[in-house]
């Protein structure tokens, strides 16, 4: 289940956003509560909303 917090708390920990964590694949193991990073998953680099979420993290 999703948690609503600020999102400068999920930019420093480079926090996946929750309209992309559906039918996302899992790279590493998330411990249960814990926030879903970038890094853990496997997200389609040409899916158009993954690229122009890409452009936003980088502003």
């Amino acid at each position: 289940m999703g948690k609503t917090l600020p999102s400068r708390f999920w930019k420093k920990i480079n926090g996946l956003p929750i309209g992309l964590a559906n039918n996302v694949k899992l790279k590493n193991d998330v411990e249960k509560d814990a926030p879903v990073c970038w890094s853990d998953v496997d997200l389609d680099i040409n899916c158009p909303v993954v690229k122009i979420r890409e452009k936003i993290k980088l502003s």
